[in-house]
């Protein structure tokens, strides 16, 4: 999975981006371009956008770290398959209140 990224501390505001392709950028309130979606990024407008910046601020680039979905660690493994947790060797005890 892609992801189109503006590093706001190289950025210049010259707005080409913007002009060339309103789908994906945008001119923010302190006149710097940042990406407005992440849908479509194969579209020819966000690679001459990319090309068109005079300094290299935008970049379409694997996503790292990936969600992947939530894992009950008690009764799933990390394929989110059900584990059999009645053969393990697990004690657990019991508080008891004074």
């Amino acid at each position: 999975m892609k992801e189109l990224k503006v590093d706001i501390n190289m950025c210049i505001g010259c707005g080409a981006c913007a002009a060339i392709d309103s789908e994906h950028f945008t001119i923010n309130d302190a006149g710097l371009s940042e990406s407005t979606s992440q849908e479509n990024l194969e579209s020819p407008a966000v690679n001459e956008a990319i090309d068109a910046c005079p300094v290299g601020a935008i970049t379409l680039e694997e996503k790292k770290g990936v969600p992947v979905s939530p894992v009950n660690t008690a009764t799933q493994n990390v394929n989110n398959q059900p584990v059999d947790v009645s053969a393990t060797n697990v004690k657990v005890e019991e508080k008891k209140e004074n």
